[in-house]
């Protein structure tokens, strides 16, 4: 009897041991189950927080890209300048219908804005001679080698908006000096500022065709010369 019982009580207990067994296997597995779901979830906010970063760097490039041109930011250049227009043209180029001014106010392309620019006033269209091919790309890239020469640098480069253009080609001096200034309104033009502790000189370089076109402006105050007229004894 006492065997028979023993057998039985050996029996519930492999019982009672297997369904411990099987218990725990599931909860294992659950905890598994649970662990795999729960481990894809850091994923996520490191994917956002990649996002957000990015979204971010592309915030600060348009924030600055939205930032108005100013003077002001540009460095400072102590190079020897020469004599006005400073520019020298490459071999085989010279100007033609030169305009000079001692004081007029012309316009320029900032890449923003419009800016009119006090001053002295040199235009010209730039022509090859009959022994050298025209070519914009050379005239960019020698004057784009003199302007950094001088410590100047380019602020645009590319095809003026539309409403731009307008208004610098129905403007007075759109007219005056339209062999400086070109086809703004089909050809690519280039804008470049010299900026000196006393003074700015501006350089638009545009084209028309097989000729180019150089509009400088160096700011300066304009010089007062009236008096008060004397009373009438």
């Amino acid at each position: 009897m006492m065997q028979k019982y023993g057998s039985q009580f050996s029996a519930a207990r492999v019982s009672l041991l297997a369904a411990s067994l099987i218990l725990t296997l599931g909860a294992c597995k659950g905890s598994a189950e649970t662990a795999a779901e729960g481990g894809a979830s850091p994923v996520a906010p490191t994917s956002a927080s990649a996002e957000s970063s990015a979204q971010s760097a592309a915030t600060a490039d348009d924030n600055q890209k939205a930032r108005p041109f100013t003077v002001a930011d540009l460095p400072v250049s102590n190079a020897p300048l020469g004599t006005f227009p400073y520019l020298g043209l490459p071999q085989g180029y010279a100007s033609q219908d030169v305009v000079d001014s001692a004081f007029d106010r012309v316009p320029f392309w900032t890449g923003d804005r419009v800016q009119w620019i006090e001053g002295k006033v040199h235009s010209s269209v730039l022509q090859s001679n009959s022994d050298h091919p025209y070519s914009q790309l050379e005239l960019n890239r020698n004057v784009q080698s003199l302007v950094e020469t001088l410590g100047g640098k380019r602020i645009f480069s590319g095809i003026l908006p539309a409403d731009a253009s307008g208004d610098i080609g129905s403007s007075k001096a759109g007219v005056h000096y339209v062999g400086g200034i070109g086809d703004i309104y089909n050809e690519p033009a280039e804008t470049y500022v010299i900026h000196r502790d006393d003074r700015d000189i501006w350089i638009h370089l545009g084209s028309s065709g097989n000729s180019g076109a150089l509009l400088v402006a160096e700011t300066k105050p304009v010089q007062i010369t009236a008096k008060v007229m004397k009373p009438t004894p």
